[in-house]
């Protein structure tokens, strides 16, 4: 009887892994010359476009909290949303002080029985460190980051920072599309 439920508890573990794994396989993470990121999904729904815009704005409300931004343009007839969004970074361990907000557009519209989501126009804000509230937030840009000029050394190894942006940028994006995703 145990081995039983420890076989059936492997095999929930193995089929809700291997679904997260194509549901992110989906994601496609697009990198211009200048260093832009965009990260682009599309799936194929039986959904109506109003039905379709009614699913994407509960999901928009479900989470408010974690999007922190507001919807720029919604149209009921083809399901598309435009959502200008900011998500707290964290560029050290788990808990670190070390944060940033990642400014992104989100962009949610239905094309031949497609739906398609973006997140584009990336951008960073810093967020001052405990004890120097003063200072001034500094805007920087994907492509200040990640652009083949600023992302290597002269070595020719990636800058440590650079890098850490990118993952957590990249995770972050994937993050919002595989829920997002999930809701479709």
């Amino acid at each position: 009887m145990r081995e039983k439920i420890l076989m059936l508890i492997f095999l929930l573990v193995v089929y809700i892994g291997v679904n997260d794994l194509k549901c992110q396989q989906h994601i496609r993470i697009i990198q211009d010359t200048t260093g832009k990121i965009s990260l682009y999904m599309k799936r194929k729904i039986a959904a109506t476009s109003h039905e379709l815009f009614q699913k994407n704005l509960s999901w928009i409300n479900d989470h408010k909290k974690r999007l922190k931004g507001e919807v720029l343009y919604r149209n009921h007839s083809t399901g598309g949303i435009v959502l200008k969004g900011r998500q707290i970074l964290s560029l050290g361990s788990v808990n670190s002080g070390l944060q940033t907000q990642m400014h992104f557009t989100l962009e949610i519209r239905q094309e031949h029985q497609e739906c398609v989501a973006s997140i584009k126009n990336i951008y960073y804000k810093s967020i001052p460190t405990y004890g120097k509230q003063g200072t001034p937030s500094q805007i920087t840009y994907a492509s200040d980051w990640f652009h083949k000029n600023g992302y290597y050394r002269k070595n020719g190894k990636q800058r440590p920072l650079n890098t850490i942006y990118k993952e957590r940028t990249i995770e972050a994006g994937k993050q919002l599309l595989t829920s997002l995703k999930a809701r479709w």
